[in-house]
């Protein structure tokens, strides 16, 4: 699973920063069209990373033998 330092970075990247700190830098001192939709990525990749997480654990406990299937699945949402 991508930390959400991880996936912070990876957007801020995306959108022309070196890192995420480059880019909290910049909206502190100037907000722009672009910031809200930068965050909504950021909350909406980190919840999908989350939740994948949590199905994979759930499968592994309650199904072992199918776990590595159902793995291959959730990675394809």
């Amino acid at each position: 699973m991508k930390t959400l330092a991880q996936i912070k970075d990876e957007v801020a990247k995306e959108h022309g920063y070196n890192s995420f700190e480059e880019f909290d830098d910049n909206s502190t001192w100037r907000y722009d069209q672009n910031t809200h939709k930068i965050i909504d990525e950021i909350a909406k990749r980190y919840a999908a990373e989350a939740v994948r997480e949590a199905a994979e654990m759930a499968t592994a406990r309650i199904y072992p033998d199918a776990a590595a299937e159902v793995k291959q699945s959730i990675l394809k949402l």
